[in-house]
């Protein structure tokens, strides 16, 4: 998603070569750098689009569209059906186990005698009848129907309430991840251009960014729920709109932080190499989206992994049922457990309303340029990107180089750029002196 965040305004006294060197609101990190905000911690691999030395890769399935021109990058559906099949299951599982504590207490209360029989009762019943319901093994046993309006009007009530306020929960977890979905379009990241342009929520604005000012990082977070420590990893970008002085970020959470450096990289590749630079299976995966015809698809595959494969009784392997008649069997329970295809018709769902098209204020620049009107890369990328693919070939670490080699020519271009900066501020207050 997208974050705003308001640049501060630094004074011309702040402008020390401390703040220019460490990651700072007033200026934009280093690639190399490194930042430590309570317990997060994140490592920038750009500015300057880089080799990180990462393979590229997609693996949450965010590259929605690719061509000669440009790329788009957002969040697809792939989890979706998951998403929904965990909350199904768990409805389904609760209201199962509820339903068999319902007939066990119905069963019980049917067969409870209604109040023990005094002694004097069962005199009575002698001197009536000649014998008492003790004597003839008689239980007294309550109405079926009463005892189901009861305990359904009781406990009944209280367990479905307790399930109705479940399923809402689940319901909004699902309806929120599409909604929240909708409301921002993807990146576009222009290769010929080299230039990204993103969308404020709800806004049909383009704000336009250069490539090489784009600012990456991969952030590691250590937080506890009470019992464990966990950590959740985050891929993130940010784009300068200088216009508005503001920056704005794209987080996208991943499992652990070589897949943010392996999705940098397959962007990066892109950019700089076009789509021959992408793996083949990254190319056939884009455009790809979880609906009907997944459920379909993975039934094939699986009945096909079974039959051509040797059959075991027990032997069950996470995420792939298929080799056994144990996992076959567990497969088909979770799959009516879930309410079959139900998942994938909502996963189909969500790719329809939030994968909205591009607005029009975009046609123009989004269309191809003739070749000699392509963007070039700065001097400064050229040389770095051959002097570091150079290092990385002769072992060496990403890290290494860019505190060794390229923080010293960035801080300087920085130094230069905030001079300049002074210098025509400067002057433009000398100017508004001599017209006062």
């Amino acid at each position: 998603m997208f974050q705003l965040f308001k640049k501060k305004k630094s004074k011309k006294d702040d402008r020390s070569l401390t703040t220019e060197l460490t990651p700072h609101p007033n200026t934009r990190p280093s690639a190399g750098d490194v930042k430590n905000q309570g317990t997060s911690q994140s490592l920038f691999i750009s500015p300057l689009p880089l080799p990180t030395g990462a393979e590229a890769a997609d693996h949450n399935g965010s590259f929605i569209e690719v061509n000669e021109a440009y790329l788009d990058v957002g969040s697809s559906n792939h989890g979706k059906a998951f998403q929904v099949q965990a909350a199904v299951f768990i409805m389904t599982l609760i209201m199962i186990v509820n339903i068999c504590l319902l007939s066990l207490i119905f069963y019980k209360e049917i067969s409870r005698p209604i109040q023990p029989m005094s002694e004097l009762d069962a005199r009575f019943e002698r001197k009536l009848f000649g014998s008492s319901a003790s004597d003839l093994n008689i239980t007294l046993t309550r109405e079926p129907s009463q005892v189901l309006i009861t305990l359904l009007s009781k406990e009944g009530a209280g367990i479905f309430a307790t399930w109705l306020l479940l399923a809402g929960l689940c319901i909004y977890s699902i309806v929120d991840t599409t909604l929240k979905k909708a409301r921002q379009r993807p990146l576009r990241f222009h290769r010929q251009r080299r230039e990204v342009c993103f969308f404020n929520e709800g806004s049909d604005r383009p704000i336009i960014c250069p490539w090489e000012d784009v600012v990456a990082w991969v952030s590691t977070s250590t937080g506890t729920n009470g019992a464990n420590v966990m950590q959740t990893h985050t891929f993130g970008m940010a784009f300068e709109d200088k216009a508005a002085d503001k920056y704005w970020f794209f987080t996208q959470g991943v499992p652990m932080p070589s897949m943010g450096l392996t999705q940098w990289e397959a962007i990066r590749a892109y950019m700089e190499s076009g789509i021959e630079a992408l793996p083949d299976y990254v190319v056939k995966r884009i455009g790809e989206y979880e609906g009907l015809h997944s459920f379909k698809a993975n039934r094939e595959r699986q009945y096909y992994s079974f039959a051509h494969s040797p059959k075991f009784w027990f032997k069950v392997r996470m995420l792939d049922f298929s080799e056994s008649y144990l996992g076959m069997g567990l497969n088909f329970i979770w799959n009516v457990m879930c309410w079959w295809k139900f998942p994938y018709w909502v996963a189909e769902w969500d790719h329809k309303y939030s994968m909205k098209a591009m607005p029009s204020t975009i046609d123009d620049w989004s269309k191809p340029l003739p070749e000699s009107e392509w963007a070039k890369p700065s001097a400064l990328s050229v040389k770095h990107t051959k002097a570091l693919t150079q290092y990385l070939s002769e072992g060496g670490e990403f890290m290494d180089y860019c505190k060794e080699r390229l923080q010293p020519d960035l801080h300087a271009a920085m130094r230069a750029e905030n001079k300049a900066q002074s210098d025509n501020a400067s002057k433009t207050d000398n100017k508004e002196d001599k017209i006062a």
